[in-house]
């Protein structure tokens, strides 16, 4: 028999595994911050974190939450990028030749930050020659 390992059924596997009160902490731990001022928010003592964490099914389950909350971030800030694009694409027709430069630059910043600065200034410097644009 094949044994189904979404990540949904594992985490559902170690969680199946935990205590009320470790469930109840879990939520805490997602958090930012020291782990002192996690635990005192989940109402336990940090050796009590520290303790769970050396559990397997407690880490695996915590790691499984962590995972799908970072998938979740992620989805959510490619959603928002999509916006963002649209918006800029707006700009870069707008009357404004300020409003448009300040959309190019940004896209062409974007570009640069995303790896495709080298690319992207040879084939500028390569349209610029190939338009005859170059000062002399």
């Amino acid at each position: 028999m094949h044994e189904d390992t979404t990540p949904e059924n594992s985490l559902a596997l170690f969680a199946s595994r935990l205590s009320e009160r470790q469930k109840a902490a879990l939520p805490y731990l997602l958090k930012a911050g020291p782990i002192t001022e996690r635990a005192r928010q989940a109402g336990v003592h940090r050796d009590t974190i520290y303790r769970w964490m050396r559990d397997d099914a407690f880490r695996r389950t915590l790691d499984e939450l962590k995972e799908q909350v970072f998938r979740l971030a992620e989805s959510e800030i490619q959603s928002m990028a999509y916006e963002a694009t649209s918006v800029i694409y707006e700009a870069m027709q707008d009357d404004n030749p300020s409003t448009r430069l300040r959309a190019a630059q940004t896209i062409l910043k974007f570009a640069h930050d995303a790896g495709y600065g080298r690319d992207l200034a040879r084939r500028i410097e390569n349209t610029i020659d190939a338009m005859g644009l170059r000062d002399s």
